[in-house]
């Protein structure tokens, strides 16, 4: 079983020598079952393995049990028939499909193999989405930026305008062309401050009060065998 599973169910405790089954509780099918019924067979943890993402980076780690093929038959009758056949290789991974392919040959002629990809085509299939939707806001952001920059110098320029008898008394008084336009400028990033501290406030408040950031947990129990026929090598 994965970590999630055993902080689950032992959370102070050492699951290995524990038994678990996959059928449902008696109680709950005792009708359905003969009077003799022995009971639903039990598998014993043998060990404890690091969490995998099998579902994608985003998404948190579900509890999953893992079980040997040779130990997948009844009542596990859903088990998969299919294998994931993972290679390390010292050279291009895709150059080596065929040596595979005849070890895979060598113990079952009618035995396909299909989806043959490298471990990076598969991480970068699995952010695809995320990729797309960075560079989507990314490129909207830069946008918003520019309309905003762009409403900041129509402002900027309209408030000069308006105090354009002010500044040029300024200047009869002795202001040079740097005080000016000093003043102007820390005037606007003044309100520009208050702007920023505002929107970060609200942000904050936001992100604390969001319902998605509350611990959720999946009760889900995944059993894994061996999933799709495929050559995956990196």
């Amino acid at each position: 079983m994965n970590e999630t599973l055993a902080h689950r169910f032992w959370p102070n405790d050492d699951p290995i020598g524990h038994r678990v089954s996959l059928a449902p509780p008696e109680s709950l099918v005792a009708s359905q079952l003969p009077k003799d019924f022995p009971g639903f067979p039990r598998m014993t943890i043998v060990g404890v393995v690091r969490d995998l993402r099998e579902n994608g980076l985003e998404r948190d780690t579900s509890p999953q049990l893992y079980v040997p093929f040779a130990q997948a038959r009844p009542p596990h009758e859903d088990a998969s028939t299919a294998f994931v056949l993972v290679v390390r290789t010292a050279t291009d991974p895709l150059s080596s499909e065929r040596s595979i392919q005849g070890v895979v040959n060598r113990l079952d002629r009618n035995l396909p193999m299909s989806n043959v990809r490298t471990m990076e085509g598969s991480l970068s299939e699995s952010l695809a989405q995320r990729r797309f939707a960075m560079s989507l806001l990314t490129g909207l952001a830069a946008v918003a930026l520019m309309l905003a920059m762009a409403g900041i110098y129509g402002v900027m320029a309209y408030v000069v305008t308006q105090r354009r008898r002010e500044l040029g008394i300024r200047a009869a008084l002795g202001a040079t062309p740097c005080d000016q336009t000093a003043l102007v400028l820390s005037q606007g990033l003044r309100v520009a401050a208050v702007g920023v501290l505002v929107g970060l406030r609200s942000r904050v408040h936001s992100h604390s009060s969001y319902p998605g950031n509350s611990s959720r947990f999946d009760p889900s129990i995944r059993r894994s065998t061996s999933p799709r026929p495929c050559s995956c090598a990196w």
